[in-house]
């Protein structure tokens, strides 16, 4: 028992002197996107907007609903609802991200799924069950 205690301690302390040593260097978001994609130049990035690099700080609740309302403005593949407020006041957001025409139909997409969800669509079976 004593030996496992011992190679827990030392195993763990190797992690943490290693991980302690080798601060984390965020990359570029150029490498973090897809090579062969075209991108919208109107969609500002996280940076343009925040001040801050993807990865170099660990985003407050504030930053990320300022670019995802920011990105909402300018897109229109991307609609923001605001669904409720945390126990601090901060906004809960829905964020809807799919072609105009779908976006557009939205409600009637929800209907559909919810009718789905609920056996009230007549031939279609997702396999779920409710519990009653």
């Amino acid at each position: 028992m004593k030996r496992l205690f011992s190679a827990l301690t030392i195993g763990i302390a190797l992690a943490w002197t290693t991980s302690a040593q080798e601060p984390y260097e965020p990359r570029p978001l150029e490498e973090l996107l897809i090579a062969d994609v075209s991108y919208n130049e109107d969609i500002p990035t996280p940076a343009d907007v925040t001040g801050y690099e993807v990865g170099e700080i660990i985003w407050p609740h504030e930053l990320v609903i300022q670019y995802v309302r920011t990105v909402d403005a300018v897109s229109d593949r991307m609609m923001v609802e605001q669904v409720s407020e945390s126990h601090l006041g901060r906004p809960i957001l829905a964020i809807y991200v799919s072609s105009p025409e779908n976006l557009a139909r939205l409600e009637e997409i929800k209907a559909g799924r919810a009718a789905v969800l609920t056996g009230d669509a007549p031939g279609v079976d997702i396999g779920v069950q409710q519990i009653k």
